[in-house]
């Protein structure tokens, strides 16, 4: 199950880096992080919009 976890923390910190002018890594942390990956991955599809 770890696995699973640092995927998500890789991903989340991508996240941050690549969006960083944005609060998206600490807005997906409080809402995306759920324990379905593919819940998770509709979330951030919803909630990031890239310029």
């Amino acid at each position: 199950m770890w696995k699973v976890s640092s995927l998500l923390l890789v991903f989340s910190v991508f996240l941050e880096c690549r969006c960083q002018q944005y609060d998206f890594g600490a807005e997906i942390a409080r809402q995306c992080l759920v324990p379905d990956p593919v819940g998770l991955l509709d979330c951030v599809e919803n909630k990031v919009t890239l310029p």
